[in-house]
């Protein structure tokens, strides 16, 4: 194996790692915030839309797990490719009150931004999941 190759394999191996890390960190955090999102009838838990290239402003219907937003989440970041950009967002109106005006005794600090400064510390740890 000549040397060039063997640092092209190097090269795509850490690309590799590079991407599932990253990958593992947005569902994290994403799943965090599903997860911490405040339930009354699930209409806020279940409305996190995950997509590329464009905001979706989808409805789904309610339920209480968020299970809906979360298969998307998975399955929408397990496609997502380095350089794209992934948009998390929840159309429902009252979104901003939940997250900045304490309107959720479950998430009274938020969710969002509660756990995007996680993000970094998260990312780190899957870099070093795959070292």
């Amino acid at each position: 194996m000549s040397i060039k190759s063997q640092i092209e394999a190097i090269a795509k191996k850490r690309m590799e790692q590079a991407s599932s890390a990253f990958k593992a960190s947005v569902v994290r955090v994403g799943n965090n915030v599903i997860i911490q999102s405040p339930v009354d009838k699930g209409a806020f838990i279940n409305n996190w839309n995950t997509s590329i290239g464009g905001i979706s402003y989808e409805l789904k219907p309610d339920n209480e797990s968020g299970s809906t937003s979360l298969s998307e989440l998975k399955e929408m970041v397990s496609g997502i490719e380095m350089g794209e950009v992934a948009y998390f967002t929840n159309p429902l109106p009252y979104g901003p009150r939940l997250e900045y005006d304490g309107w959720s005794a479950k998430a009274p600090n938020g969710m969002l931004r509660i756990n995007t400064a996680k993000w970094s510390k998260i990312l780190n740890e899957e870099i070093e999941r795959r070292k």
